[in-house]
């Protein structure tokens, strides 16, 4: 089995769950927070997945964390059972993968929009219509700045990036012109 069908294949156990219970945003944000308080606490996260920590203290450690957290008891049986699984270095994968089969169940897509400035509120509306219609779903878009693209844009819808950047428009005409 592929480590990205593990995340995926416990992802889409848990979407279905929650489905059956009406809970498919709540179980994304709990599995968000906890995916975040993971990243915070590198030590947190080290202690649940290392194998030389026991399985009960690895278990007590959780228990801990979770009776300060009080998640929805869905939530908490499958953490448990991915610890007892032994997967819980997947768990932010896991997280991604649900977010990704929750905005597919709610007919969203995830777009970042790379500008070389930032862009004011009109932009970033005429910039999201856009991609909106391009992707027959509803776009939820993050932005950022960089100016080291010059000047335009670069856009990342899921697997596709539209480069509108004069850096990338430098970049084809330098090897255009090398390869002459």
């Amino acid at each position: 089995m592929t480590k990205g069908s593990i995340p995926r294949r416990y992802a889409k156990a848990l979407i279905l769950l929650a489905q059956e219970e009406n809970l498919v945003g709540r179980m994304g944000e709990e599995i968000e927070a906890f995916a975040r308080l993971l990243q915070e606490a590198p030590e947190f996260f080290e202690s649940l997945r290392n194998p030389s920590v026991p399985k009960d203290k690895r278990k007590q450690i959780l228990e801990a964390v979770l009776s300060q957290a009080q998640p929805h008891p869905l939530m908490r049986k499958f953490l448990l059972l991915v610890l007892e699984r032994r997967r819980f270095e997947f768990l932010p994968d896991i997280a991604a993968a649900y977010r990704g089969l929750a905005d597919d169940l709610e007919g969203k897509v995830r777009a970042k929009v790379i500008s070389a400035r930032k862009l004011d509120q009109t932009q970033i509306e005429n910039i999201k219509r856009a991609l909106q219609e391009k992707m027959k779903k509803t776009v939820v878009l993050e932005t950022q700045d960089d100016p080291s693209l010059i000047a335009g844009m670069v856009a990342q819808v899921g697997n596709d990036v539209f480069d509108f950047s004069l850096r990338n428009q430098l970049q084809r005409i330098q090897k255009s012109l090398m390869s002459k």
